[in-house]
């Protein structure tokens, strides 16, 4: 019988049958929570074939900064097929995954990939840290690449067939700050990251691996005020933060300064 066989050359054999040595990606897309079965190869198969599965591939996240429906800060079509309630607790037995970051910004609205890219990336995390932090299991994530690219693109009517025309890009400077939220993400031993200036991709990584410390919050000043909405409607006031959509949260430079990591000159004017 094939289960008799010594467990080496069941491996072999299952190598021959299951997708090995591969970047597997899924599409953005959403996934009905009463139609479980779209991952059903892995609920089906066993210890072992899990194991090829898993820890022989890298599975690819693709997030862009578009907008999403029916949510887009915390849209589960990052996870693609994953997104199933029941699919999730299974991203903990990802060793290894790229996550490939597209900083997508329009004329006017730049403002918006920020934001996106900030919330989903903070989703990301929390669900990886959710199913790595109970009881049972601890996440098996070890090898983690991040690849950013910022594409420019005219604002475009999404019914109509013509492409939206490359226009000059913004400096990836502009938006960067927007992946403050993998700082949340800590023990991962091998991180790679690509599309972000050297100084930031360092502090980052340092972060991800667990080591330099915290990183602190920054304090922005806080403005009051006055906001009235129509003719007829009393004027309120409220206190709002000076802190501006490309600027970060989180202390970069008291960590790099903390942790030996050199800054270029002119990073001040981020802050």
């Amino acid at each position: 019988r094939f289960l008799d066989l010594p467990a080496e050359l069941r491996m072999e054999v299952y190598k021959l049958m299951i997708p090995h040595d591969l970047i597997i990606s899924f599409q953005q897309t959403i996934i009905d929570e009463n139609d479980p079965d779209g991952f059903v190869i892995v609920s089906e198969t066993k210890k072992s074939k899990n194991a090829i599965l898993y820890t022989s591939n890298t599975y690819l996240f693709i997030i862009n900064s578009q907008a999403h429906s029916p949510l887009s800060l915390r849209s589960p079509q990052i996870f693609g097929l994953w997104s199933h309630p029941t699919h999730l607790p299974l991203l903990r037995n990802l060793p290894t995954i790229h996550l490939s970051i597209s900083l997508d910004h329009s004329p006017g609205v730049e403002h918006w990939t920020v934001t996106r890219q900030r919330a989903r990336l903070a989703y990301f995390v929390e669900i990886l840290n959710q199913h790595a932090n109970d009881k049972t299991r601890k996440s098996l994530l070890q090898h983690l690449v991040i690849n950013v690219s910022c594409i420019a693109s005219a604002r475009h009517n999404p019914k109509t067939p013509s492409p939206p025309l490359p226009l000059p890009s913004i400096p990836v400077e502009k938006f960067m700050f927007a992946l403050e939220s993998l700082a949340a993400l800590r023990g991962v031993q091998n991180v790679q990251i690509t599309g972000v200036p050297d100084w930031f991709a360092r502090c980052l990584q340092l972060c991800i691996r667990g080591r330099g410390g915290d990183v602190r919050e920054v304090v922005w000043p806080v403005v009051e005020v006055v906001r009235k909405r129509g003719v007829y409607r009393k004027a309120r006031t409220k206190w709002v933060t000076t802190r501006k959509w490309y600027q970060p949260m989180l202390d970069w430079r008291e960590f790099a300064q903390r942790n030996g990591v050199v800054m270029p000159d002119g990073v001040d004017a981020l802050w």
